[in-house]
């Protein structure tokens, strides 16, 4: 299955808005416009890099899921540096240009293009 960056971001963002201390969000009520499994997904692989805290539950041994607690630290650093759109389009950009397609050659590239924009804009 690919692993759709967009989704991982807009999950994130999602995360941000609906999440509240001592509530957790069980993965299946995310509501976004990609695919079940998309979403699912992406959420066993933000728990697995590390940006969201969730306990993952195979009931069965076939249907998993997924129980959100918070998103990490790490997870907030990432969200913060492809929040802007200006800076997720040029991400996104760059990433197919060089080919490259991970969690952390995109929050790189991100931190590069923040970067520029800043000293963009401070006249550096």
């Amino acid at each position: 299955m690919k692993l759709d960056y967009n989704c991982i971001r807009d999950v994130l963002l999602y995360l941000e808005d609906n999440l509240k201390i001592n509530e957790p969000l069980h993965s299946k009520n995310i509501e976004l416009d990609y695919s079940f499994e998309t979403i699912q997904y992406s959420v066993f692989k933000l728990e697995e890099a590390g940006y969201i805290q969730a306990q993952i539950i195979v009931a069965d041994g076939l249907d998993k899921t997924a129980i959100i607690n918070d998103i990490t630290f790490y997870g907030h650093e990432f969200l913060n540096t492809v929040r802007p759109k200006t800076v997720w389009e040029n991400t996104k950009d760059v990433s197919v240009k060089l080919g490259v397609k991970s969690i952390s050659a995109l929050s790189q590239i991100a931190s590069q293009i923040a970067t520029q924009l800043i000293k963009k804009e401070l006249g550096l």
